[in-house]
């Protein structure tokens, strides 16, 4: 087991993992590969119902590698977000790599981490891109193959950086500024990389260190029927889980971005005028949500939210708001003219 130094620091790979029996064991066997020593693995699973923990404790009891191993179960399932928060808590290295129990880390992904890290010792949280590993039948959209940060305020706000977290290293000093992410709706990804942003300390890479899974029992996907989404009811959990999931990052760019201007990142003007912007865009993505309501009354008033939203909105902040009321609206229309609409989605992903 090598040992801790100035030169090569502890890193910590923490693997996260819940009810994926079919696809841990490779995920394992890609954080034991890793070629980067001093290396502490977590393998930490959210009270799994199927085989996940049985496999993770088999695995762990065998290893004889070189790196230092910790195995957890939470008592109960906590979710993505209180899991993830669990899990980085307890990891001691200097940076902390995020897996995800259904993909597959490359043998240099730490070692790759490291170096940029190195290069860029301002670098608080470093992106890296994928191979999509996509499960037949799953239909083309999700997170983008490459990261895509804030090229602006308005793009953090209206359009929020993403992209696959299973690929995100970070300082642990990002976590000890910013603390645990306090919305179970807001994506990981996007708040870690909106972190790194407010600190000025975020880096891209274009280099593939995981295979990375799109299926429909992942975490992003999880609450998608095993098939395209081609019913009303369907295309309203999509568009309300793609809109939840922007609210609930807005909420924690809230606290964020106080945090950021307390500990000097932001400047006090900079703090005014962005979170000006963020509750101009929390106030027109839930009056999309509202869109999506049964209750007629509350579609009136979000439709009245939406006028004033436009009035004061930025080019950006339109296009992202069009973009939204379309994915809404859908619901509303009738089965014949729904299916209508999904040909000729159907006809422009082909094309």
């Amino acid at each position: 087991m090598a040992t801790e130094t100035a030169e090569r620091p502890l890193i910590s790979f923490v693997l996260l993992a819940y009810n994926q029996e079919k696809y841990i064991r490779e995920a394992i066997e890609g954080a034991f590969s890793q070629s980067y020593s001093p290396l502490e693995i977590i393998l930490s699973d959210d009270c799994s119902t199927d085989r996940t923990f049985e496999i993770i404790s088999e695995m762990a009891d065998s290893y004889t590698g070189p790196h230092q191993l910790v195995t957890s179960r939470n008592r109960e399932n906590l979710g993505l977000i209180a899991h993830c928060n669990e899990a980085w808590s307890r990891a001691k290295g200097a940076l902390v790599l995020n897996a995800a129990g259904d993909d597959v880390s490359l043998p240099w992904r730490a070692e790759l981490a490291f170096r940029a890290w190195r290069e860029n010792p301002n670098a608080q949280c470093m992106a890296f891109s994928v191979e999509v590993l996509r499960e037949p039948g799953f239909p083309p959209y999700g997170h983008p193959a490459n990261p895509l940060g804030p090229e602006s305020w308005e793009h953090c706000v209206w359009q929020r950086p993403s992209g696959p977290g299973s690929t995100l290293a970070w300082h642990r000093e990002l976590q000890e500024i910013f603390g645990p992410i306090s919305n179970e709706a807001a994506p990981e990804d996007s708040v870690l990389l909106a972190r790194a942003w407010l600190t000025g300390g975020l880096m891209y890479s274009n280099q593939v260190v995981v295979k990375y899974r799109k299926h429909f029992g992942s975490a992003g996907t999880g609450s998608l029927p095993s098939q395209l989404p081609e019913t009303r009811e369907s295309m309203r959990v999509l568009a309300n889980k793609s809109l939840d999931y922007h609210i609930g990052f807005l909420y924690v760019l809230g606290e964020d971005l106080l945090t950021a201007r307390q500990t000097g990142y932001v400047t006090k003007a900079d703090y005014r005028s962005f979170e000006m912007a963020r509750r101009r865009a929390l106030r027109c993505f839930r009056a999309c949500r509202m869109l999506n309501d049964n209750n007629y009354l509350r579609r009136f008033s979000a439709v009245v939210g939406l006028l004033s939203c436009f009035a004061s909105a930025s080019h950006l902040g339109t296009r992202a708001l069009l973009s939204s009321i379309a994915a809404a609206v859908v619901p509303w229309f009738d089965e014949r003219r729904l299916e209508r609409m999904i040909k000729r989605r159907r006809q422009f992903v082909k094309g």
